[in-house]
């Protein structure tokens, strides 16, 4: 009874017992075990320390925490850095852990996982003090423990890793508990008086940079088709900066718009052909952190381009003291794309074999059709009762919502923040649709074409808060309701990145996006393309951080075959004929958590069409009985696409077979009266014939006397695939004098023949006489 006694004294309870229960005593063991992990005492920070006291992005850095550790206790500690002033649950954007599970030193947002699982490391915490060891402190709830002292050496983030106007005050927070510390206890600590510290500090002025990126979405054929440009730009330490971007040369584009206002100095006349804009971005000289934003144009274009096309390059120009950059991009007018690829069903045959080549075509191209950027909306406005310009309320349940405009940084990059009507109001999920304000103007109905937005996820501390982008809905409520739309997510239920459609209301597709998990407070860009094909629509979607390089492919590639039923028919014969694109507000179904979904740049584009394509491929020399499908008959084949197609895709096959052991090559083209004609890539087939000759020798007479004469005969025949040079050898034989060579060359003892180019199926003979000696 000696080790249970200590062992009750250390954790501060004291029993008395009895020798002569045994069972008793057996029984009590246990529950005081149970009772000794249980109310473990927590650690207490006793001190703590960052060197250097304000590190910059990317730069190493130390921290130093002593601890005092409780007797017998299990410890974890988790280290993060972020840009809010309190602590956010994990894998919320802009809070970046650097010392948990992951490892030290390893950056990471934390799991978006439940609230019980353990991610503080236990590594360099580890273990208190056993019976025995050195107690030389008090831990956090007065009992004794040890100290200890561990240092971290870490990097700072990167100045992209965090969100809002350019980061400069950051904060490291350090919490420190017994273990398990999970994802509840990080936000709000067990004991926060002893096991939670935070460290504000300012981010060092960053040298001198100046960095502009230009890009350009439309394409241009008719007079009055709009192009939409677009400027990023970021600076540190510098200022003012002065950005031109002159009209391009030519006349062919006419000044619409630009902005933002705030930062516009000077623009030319609306419908100009010449002139320039120009912004100029305030001075940051001496401010710590970088300050980003982008600026945009509009031009139409001015006279038709779809017979002659024109190429526009633009280049914009930005100065910061002497600091200078620049960035150009080009655009060619006049035509949607077409694209054909040309393939065969084998690189190599023989002659005679059957030969069936493919031809795969592509009409594509956008044009800009709707575009909001909210650079032109009052910051701080609220929309409730109406809609801003431009857009139409769809209500979640008889309420609209709230929606602002922000400016969050000042750069007059104003942005669009949905919220729920109240603080409170859980599960209601109102959206704002386009509506351009006139019955005649389609500008606000979408079937198919490419949708563009920005997307940025404000939880407010809600594990499950999405955003949505609408295609299309055709604003009807209860279960006449119909909509589809591309959500964003920061959890995995139902996905990252999924199709959503109601009524009912299910994810119709779910593929985790390429980059990774979706985070809270973080901008994103999503591309939306939707094609009308035979049996349905093809939704295309993939999403990736704004700023960053836009992926290639798609991380969702679906076909909807209910598309075309008719309470989803969008192509005219439906039983709804007005379908308009949108946002929603996700506002989340925890009343203590109102999730704001922000947008901006949101962009509709109308696919361009070809109104009389057609696909041509001349047949060529080498190929007999040549036969196609769905052509109009005669040479060369002739396809025609279907009138006005647009956003489309498809094949056309023909076949023939090989006569002749040349290799083929041909060339597909595709032409329409509105566009230059393009050819295919050029296939080669590569015929493997053979050579075979067939020889027979008669003698005659048969029998022969001494002194007599002979007649041998030779005769050939070309049975191969090719024309052939031919040589006929024959020796001749012992005692025989050759009286006629029968045309041949008597040399050595041998007769020779030649023949020329022989071609397949042809023959011959040749006779020598001799006398027997």
């Amino acid at each position: 009874m000696q080790f249970l006694t200590r062992y009750l004294y250390l954790t501060g309870r004291r029993l008395m017992i009895k020798k002569n229960f045994t069972g008793k005593i057996l029984s009590l063991f246990i529950f005081i075990l149970f009772s000794a992990a249980a109310y473990a005492d927590n650690p207490k920070i006793l001190s703590y320390s960052m060197v250097p006291t304000n590190p910059g992005f990317d730069e190493p850095f130390t921290v130093t925490v002593e601890v005092c550790l409780g007797d017998n206790t299990d410890n974890d500690i988790l280290i993060a850095v972020h840009d809010q002033s309190t602590r956010k649950p994990p894998s919320t954007f802009g809070q970046w852990f650097l010392v948990s599970t992951a490892g030290i030193g390893v950056q990471t947002l934390g799991p978006a996982s439940s609230s019980g699982d353990r991610f503080g490391d236990n590594t360099t915490m580890g273990d208190g003090p056993v019976y025995g060891d050195t107690m030389d402190c008090t831990d956090c709830e007065g009992g004794e423990g040890q100290k200890k002292t561990v240092v971290y050496n870490l990097v700072m983030p990167s100045a992209d890793d965090f969100s809002g106007c350019g980061a400069t005050s950051l904060y490291l927070s350090i919490v420190v508990e017994k273990a398990p510390l999970n994802k509840d206890h990080w936000v709000t600590p067990t004991a926060p008086a002893c096991g939670a510290r935070m460290i504000p500090f300012n981010i060092p002025v960053p040298p001198p940079y100046l960095d502009i990126h230009k890009a350009a979405e439309g394409v241009v054929t008719k007079d009055g088709d709009q192009l939409v440009y677009t400027i990023n730009y970021k600076y540190a330490n510098g200022g003012p900066v002065t950005i031109t971007d002159p009209v391009p040369s030519g006349n062919h584009l006419r000044f619409v718009k630009a902005g933002p206002a705030l930062r516009l100095t000077g623009a030319p006349a609306v419908g100009a052909t010449t002139g320039t804009v120009t912004w100029t971005l305030p001075s940051k000289v001496g401010a710590p952190g970088y300050t980003e934003g982008t600026l945009w144009i509009v031009y139409e274009l001015n006279g038709d381009h779809d017979v002659t096309p024109a190429t526009i390059d633009n280049t914009v120009n930005a100065s910061m003291g002497a600091l200078t950059d620049s960035s150009t991009v080009s655009i060619k007018t006049g035509q949607a794309t077409l694209n054909l690829e040309k393939s065969q069903s084998s690189d190599v045959l023989n002659q005679g074999d059957t030969i069936t080549y493919f031809l795969e075509w592509e009409v594509n191209g956008m044009s800009v059709k709707n575009y909001h950027n909210f650079d032109e909306f009052t910051n701080g406005t609220e929309y409730y009762a109406t809609a801003p310009t431009g857009w139409r309320h769809i209500p979640e349940d008889g309420y609209n919502g709230r929606w602002h405009i922000h400016d969050d940084c000042g750069t007059g990059d104003n942005y669009l923040q949905g919220n729920r009507y109240s603080p409170t109001a859980a599960g209601h999920y109102p959206s704002l649709v386009l509506d351009d304000g006139s019955g005649t103007d389609t500008s606000d109905q979408f079937c198919q074409g490419m949708i563009v937005s920005d997307v940025i996820i404000q939880d407010e501390g809600y594990s499950g808060a999405d955003a949505m982008i609408i295609i299309r809905t055709n604003g009807q409520t209860g279960t006449a309701a119909r909509s589809i739309g591309v959500g964003i997510s920061i959890d995995t239920t139902p996905g990252n990145f999924f199709v959503q459609k109601v009524y009912p209301d299910i994810p119709a597709k779910v593929n985790p996006p390429r980059m990774g998990s979706v985070y809270a407070r973080q901008w994103y860009r999503v591309r939306i393309n939707v094609i009308n094909e035979a049996t349905g629509q093809r939704i295309q979607a993939k999403v990736w951080p704004r700023g960053d390089a836009e992926p290639t492919g798609w991380d969702i590639n679906y076909l909807d075959t209910s598309m075309y039923t008719a309470d989803w028919d969008c192509r005219g014969t439906g039983t709804y004929n007005d379908w308009r694109p949108g946002v929603g507000n996700q506002g989340g179904d925890d009343t203590a958590y109102p999730v704001s979904d922000g947008y901006d740049n949101f962009a509709v584009y109308v696919p361009k069409s070809v109104s009389d394509g057609k696909v041509i491929d001349d047949i060529p020399v080498g190929i007999n009985s040549p036969a196609c499908t769905g052509c109009l008959g005669g040479t060369p084949f002739t396809w025609n696409l279907p009138a006005g197609i647009s956003n489309d895709a498809g094949s056309f096959t023909w076949r023939g077979i090989v006569g002749t052991c040349n290799n083929i090559t041909n060339v597909a083209r595709m032409e329409s009266t509105n566009n230059q004609p393009i050819v295919s890539n050029e296939t080669v087939l590569r015929i493997g014939c053979i050579e075979a000759l067939s020889v027979t020798k008669t003698a005659n007479p048969n029998v022969i006397k001494a002194g007599e004469t002979v007649a041998f005969t030779i005769c050939w025949e070309n049975t191969g695939e090719l024309p052939s040079n031919i040589v006929i050898r024959d020796p001749i034989p012992p005692r025989t004098t050759v009286i006629n060579n029968g045309g041949g060359t008597v040399s050595s003892g041998t007769i020779r023949w030649t023949v020329n180019n022989s071609l397949p199926g042809s023959d011959g003979c040749f006779t020598w006489t001799g006398r027997i000696d």
